[in-house]
């Protein structure tokens, strides 16, 4: 009996039926329709959530002049920023330092309360705030848009008329 014989093609991409090149032509036709231009210039609020963000960086920016500012001590970091996350949200990154040195532990047992604390905000009210809730996972990518916008020049007022 022969056993059926199988040809492997050299290319993964052979393979798939894509041809040589992969998704190329077909990426750069559709392109326009899964990437409107007022989209890829940073025109339109994408995110979920970007109400409570705004409120919360209004609030930032009331208590904290220039939080969003890559020279800022401690600087926000984007690449690491994650809503949920007790030491890495917005407001714990800020408190960083106060949190560190002592400042902040006896009414706080984390850098995200003393920076709740900071910016005059209970746990209770956080959420309204985009800065916690069962939902804080999702708030993320806008935290990180807004504070790259704002980096890019483009101020709360204007981020702001885009909701």
């Amino acid at each position: 009996m022969d056993t059926p014989t199988r040809t492997v093609s050299a290319s993964p991409a052979a393979a798939c039926g894509r041809g040589r090149r992969g998704p190329g032509r077909w990426l750069r036709a559709a392109g326009p329709r899964l990437f409107p231009a007022a989209h890829r210039r940073g025109t339109v609020p994408p995110h979920y959530g970007w109400n409570r963000i705004l409120a919360g960086a209004a609030r930032m920016e009331q208590r904290d002049p220039g939080w969003w500012q890559p020279q800022a001590n401690p600087a926000v970091d984007v690449a690491i920023m994650q809503v949920a996350d007790a030491f890495t949200c917005p407001a714990a990154q800020r408190n960083a330092g106060l949190w560190a040195s002592g400042a902040g532990q006896r009414r706080a047992r984390s850098p995200f309360r003393a920076g709740l604390h900071r910016l005059g905000i209970g746990p209770a009210e956080a959420a309204a705030f985009g800065l916690a809730g069962v939902d804080a996972d999702l708030l993320t990518p806008g935290w990180r848009w807004l504070i790259v916008q704002l980096r890019a020049g483009v101020t709360l007022d204007e981020l702001a008329g885009l909701a």
